[in-house]
């Protein structure tokens, strides 16, 4: 006897059950979350890409429990999403992988420099501050907080059709490359007001923006590379 010849499920179909579950927890958490201080997240996004800090000043509100909460719920949702997202990409794109335990230490993988490589960039903002002009040092990482938190609400869907729909994949994918470059014009924008009302030189903000606005993101492709 000979059985119908077939196509066995990849990984991510094989756990699709479990994502299904991620991004439902992740979406009713977020919806509440949202409808008690999501508003109040997004009333200074709109200074990011403003140039005059005097404005910003005086739209500053008190940071509350809840809000300060809220905001560590969307940072852990951002970096979670991008994980799976990051996760999607390298186990779609090779074929080495063979069993859940290698999926698993390839996601661990991710997951880790994923985290290492936020840490050290925030590490990297608090130190620039700190040094050059203890005053501007909140804005610098509060910019690069807000642009991440809000890079993960925007992407949210849309990583969730790139799991399940394999006709977006292309369009998803767009997409987070837009959404990750405005926020990186975002960044270094306020990183070129700091350098500005720090008075400090070109020629440094040049070394800056090299050193800590691309070539991490460089090394990153390459260490994806080398994982995959």
């Amino acid at each position: 006897f000979s059985g119908l010849e077939c196509v066995a499920l990849s990984f991510l179909q094989q756990i699709g059950g479990v994502l299904f579950l991620v991004f439902t927890i992740l979406f009713i958490f977020g919806a509440f979350v949202f409808k008690n201080s999501g508003l109040s997240h997004f009333t200074g996004i709109r200074n990011i890409f403003n140039f005059d800090n005097r404005k910003k000043k005086s739209t500053n509100q008190p940071i509350t429990v809840t809000d300060a909460w809220s905001k560590i719920f969307y940072v852990f949702q951002t970096y979670l999403i991008f994980s799976i997202f990051f996760f999607a990409i390298a186990a779609q794109a090779s074929s080495l992988y063979f069993n859940t335990y290698d999926y698993l230490i390839l996601y661990l993988q991710i997951s880790a420099g994923f985290f290492l490589f936020v840490l050290v960039k925030f590490l990297f903002y608090q130190l620039i501050g700190s040094v050059f002009s203890k005053d501007k040092i909140n804005n610098l990482i509060d910019a690069y907080i807000s642009v991440f938190y809000v890079a993960g609400i925007l992407s949210f869907l849309p990583i969730v059709a790139f799991i399940y729909i394999p006709e977006a994949k292309l369009y998803v994918l767009f997409y987070v490359l837009v959404v990750f470059i405005v926020g990186r014009l975002a960044v270094i924008v306020q990183s070129y007001i700091f350098f500005v009302k720090a008075h400090i030189g070109n020629s440094y903000f040049f070394v800056y923006l090299c050193g800590v606005e691309i070539m991490p993101y460089l090394l990153l492709y390459k260490a994806i590379v080398l994982i995959n």
